[in-house]
């Protein structure tokens, strides 16, 4: 399983946008307890969108653009 970091991009191996991780939370409780979940978030037509993803959907997008380029979020 790939270890996303603040920052890195990525996008849903079924397709879709770029979007940027900003952690990795608690989420999704089963029986055995909560697992870990990718925050993610990205920009819709006319609005932020968050969403927290189990890492299994994702994989890392290399970007022609340098990370100082990249669009950063205030939390």
């Amino acid at each position: 399983m790939d270890e996303f970091c603040e920052g890195d991009l990525v996008c849903l191996k079924c397709g879709g946008p770029e979007i940027e991780v900003l952690c990795t939370v608690e989420a999704y409780p089963f029986d055995e307890g909560p697992a870990p979940a990718i925050f993610c978030i990205w920009v819709g037509k006319h609005f932020h969108i968050e969403q927290a993803f189990p890492p299994y959907v994702l994989e890392r997008v290399h970007s022609e653009h340098p990370p100082y380029e990249r669009r950063r979020y205030q939390r």
